[in-house]
């Protein structure tokens, strides 16, 4: 998971001397800075997320509070499954693309 922490670490600019969090640690780091994010550069927070293809609709549902979960929390494990997702798809897809001639 060590691209996937770089990933989240960068983008969330969060202060971790150690790339290789485990994954409640990376949860917990992010949840805080989600946290106060909410609270001071929710744009930037909206920015990130959409650029790191969180989907909008997962996005509502945790902030409309139906999830069951903390704003920040709910909101730190959809980046980090997407950020699985991610990984997944390109380990699973690392072939090149075939293309058909017509």
């Amino acid at each position: 998971m060590p691209n996937m922490n770089y990933t989240i670490i960068n983008n969330f600019q969060l202060e971790s001397p150690d790339a290789e969090l485990d994954e409640s640690t990376l949860h917990e780091a992010l949840s805080i800075r989600i946290a106060d994010m909410l609270e001071y550069e929710i744009d930037l927070l909206f920015s990130t997320l959409y650029r790191l293809d969180v989907l909008e609709y997962k996005i509502k549902h945790v902030l409309a509070g139906t999830s069951g979960e903390d704003i920040a929390s709910g909101l730190a494990r959809l980046v980090i499954e997407r950020q699985k997702e991610k990984n997944a798809t390109k380990k699973n897809d690392g072939s090149p693309p075939v293309f058909v001639d017509f």
